[in-house]
């Protein structure tokens, strides 16, 4: 009996650390999700600043 109780105790310990470890991948994941987001906005924002800023010096030439 004491055998199979550390079988079971052995096992949960191991779910329990492989469960520890993907619950940090996602979070990890999410991260990087959010950080390409981040910089596509970034990136537009730019474009649309120099597309702004072309535009104005455009029409200060004339």
């Amino acid at each position: 009996m004491n055998y199979f109780k550390k079988k079971v105790k052995n096992r949960l310990l191991i779910h329990h650390k492989l469960y520890l470890k993907l619950e940090t991948w996602k979070k990890l994941e999410l991260r990087v999700k959010n950080s390409i987001l981040h910089k596509k906005k970034l990136i537009n924002q730019r474009e649309d600043s120099l597309l702004c800023l072309n535009i104005y010096n455009f029409l200060q030439q004339k």
